[in-house]
């Protein structure tokens, strides 16, 4: 999370819409998590699976949430 929270605020600036997916990670990432879309509500929507599923399906179900954003 600490690389994440990096990279989403050198991001911060664009404001780009961006998806984050959570591909089933514990509990504690889950809360870190919720803080930086806490912080960045306004353009970081975050997906949590309820289990790992492996890159290829937290990818689809990415790209797949920002379809239909």
């Amino acid at each position: 999370p600490n690389a994440i929270a990096k990279v989403l605020a050198d991001l911060a600036p664009y404001r780009l819409p961006t998806f984050l997916v959570n591909d089933g990670s514990g509990p504690n990432c889950e809360a870190q998590l919720a803080v930086l879309a806490n912080t960045y509500s306004d353009w970081l929507n975050v997906i949590h699976r309820p289990q790992n599923g492996g890159k290829g399906a937290a990818t689809m179900q990415g790209f797949a949430a920002a379809e239909a954003a």
